[in-house]
């Protein structure tokens, strides 16, 4: 496994109460790793134990909902690249400076799926990140080209090609909406911004990288576009399960939802036979976990096993509550001789 002597791990983002966490936990999982603060000028560092720290100007943020939430994206991709700009070791952890790190499993998936399409290759090696949130290409939400950008792991020239992109142009990125027409499927009405970040930071980094094709805003959706979407995403990242295989907490959002919006590790696995290792033989164990059928039989198993066990346990309760009864009602005169002749005495 890659010892953590091998690791820079960039926090980025601004500092709360809570980054003093982040860096706990990484001394404490990776003890030999660098680590490497990017941040806002004017941010309150005290106290923080780092190795490095890059102080960047703050570019703002713009306006992307009706209801006056701000787009952070230019600000990720400043103080994420600063950060990876200034990692010395072989690989570089991504991490937002809300973020735990719980254990270091997520490194024995690494060279574990070399097999590539070159025709969407972009990286020397796959970039591990987690599926919250890698929305998949189903016609659900019709959201394409959206990997994680939360956490990511990686060989640090791979890190440094995924964050080495342009700025988004502002207002016009966040604001999109305002000055042009949405289709009807869209289920965020609300929304103004011409592309999710997460769309606008892979879309460049293909687009860099001379994968070209034509994607106008985030409602884009094709039989072309989902091809492209796919086969760039699952030739380019390892998708691992948010917490139980790529162990992090987001303090900030702890209660995180995963509903069948987003790619899964097991759906990573099926889509790497399919696109990049046609020989792979997925584990039957792994088929039978995550076989729909199955599923939905132990699902339905549950829940009558829980309605049987219900009578049964008034059953058990009221039997406990007679056994104690007779207990005490045969205890009683037994205290009262005890007693009456500790007086007399």
């Amino acid at each position: 496994m890659i010892d953590s002597s091998e690791i820079s791990v960039v926090i980025q983002g601004a500092i709360s109460e809570v980054t003093i966490k982040t860096i706990k936990s990484i001394r404490k999982i990776l003890p030999d790793s660098e680590i490497i603060i990017s941040t806002w000028k004017g941010s309150k560092v005290k106290g923080l134990l780092y190795d490095k720290i890059v102080f960047n100007n703050d570019i703002g943020a713009v306006v992307f909902r009706l209801n006056g939430q701000k787009h952070n994206l230019n600000r990720q991709i400043v103080s994420t690249f600063n950060g990876v700009k200034n990692a010395t070791r072989k690989y570089v952890l991504k991490l937002r400076s809300d973020m735990v790190i719980l254990n270091k499993n997520f490194l024995k998936y690494f060279d574990k799926f070399p097999a590539r399409d070159f025709k969407y290759k972009v990286f020397e090696k796959r970039i591990i990140i987690t599926n919250v949130y890698t929305r998949n290409s189903l016609p659900r939400l019709k959201c394409l080209f959206h990997p994680s950008d939360w956490v990511m792991f990686g060989l640090r020239s791979d890190m440094y090609k995924m964050w080495n992109i342009p700025l988004a142009p502002e207002p016009e990125t966040s604001q999109w909406f305002k000055t042009h027409k949405k289709p009807k499927y869209d289920i965020f009405p609300d929304f103004l911004t011409r592309y999710h970040a997460e769309q606008y930071i892979w879309i460049n980094v293909l687009k860099k990288n001379g994968i070209n094709f034509k994607f106008n805003n985030y409602l884009s959706y094709s039989k072309k576009l989902i091809n492209i979407s796919d086969r760039s995403i699952f030739n380019n990242f390892i998708i691992l399960d948010y917490k139980r295989k790529f162990s992090f907490l987001n303090l900030k959002y702890p209660s995180v939802i995963q509903d069948n919006t987003l790619i899964y590790f097991y759906d990573f696995i099926v889509a790497y036979k399919k696109y990049s290792d046609k020989n792979f033989e997925i584990p039957l164990s792994l088929q039978l976990k995550n076989n729909k059928k199955i599923s939905k039989t132990i699902s339905k198993l549950k829940k009558h096993t829980a309605r049987i066990s219900q009578p049964f346990n008034i059953i058990l309760r009221t039997v406990n509550e007679i056994l104690a009864t007779t207990f005490y009602i045969i205890k009683l005169p037994l205290d009262i001789i005890i007693e009456g002749i500790k007086i007399i005495k």
